[in-house]
């Protein structure tokens, strides 16, 4: 990877216990924000159109898991502070190495969206629902069918799964 050039191994492993606390962090800030805190704040607004017109069953789960990742990088920054010698350039390398995974993502995911609203996806959709063998096996080949399509395992899955998992819901 492109990053590897901006930095340097250390020639001293951090302790066991340095890879171990921010893990815990993310469980435990996961449990906190899910169990207690968010519960406890009204977020009744989030029903207004503006906002999208959700509610926060629909959101708590993406906030929850934003707020621990972001809590166990600082805790992982705090415990490694000294070994990080620059760490703007640390962080400007990890920057621009996510860059390219994220626009794969955003472009699986608008490939997806015009598969999906093609004519010929109806045919595809209609004849993996008659597969014989229960809900399981048709998401299974219409997974794979798609993952073959878009040359990609987590674009087919997906894809599969916005464009059907509506269907497999109501069939389970």
């Amino acid at each position: 990877p492109a990053e590897i050039a901006h930095g340097k191994r250390s020639d001293v492993p951090p302790p066991i216990g340095t890879a171990i606390i921010p893990l815990l962090v993310v469980v435990g800030v996961n449990l906190l924000m899910s169990l207690l805190i968010l519960p406890r704040v009204d977020f009744s607004f989030l029903a207004q159109e503006r906002w999208g017109g959700t509610s926060l069953a629909g959101v708590a789960g993406v906030w929850s898991v934003a707020v621990a990742l972001a809590a166990a990088t600082a805790t992982l920054v705090a415990l490694n502070r000294s070994r990080l010698t620059d760490l703007r350039a640390s962080m400007d390398a990890g920057a621009n190495a996510s860059v390219l995974p994220i626009f794969s993502v955003a472009s699986l995911v608008g490939f997806g969206a015009v598969v999906a609203a093609l004519p010929a996806f109806a045919s595809v959709r209609d004849w993996v629902l008659s597969i014989s063998g229960g809900p399981l096996v048709s998401l299974a080949i219409a997974t794979n069918l798609l993952a073959a399509l878009t040359g990609s395992a987590s674009g087919g899955l997906t894809i599969a799964l916005d464009a059907l998992g509506d269907t497999y819901l109501q069939i389970a």
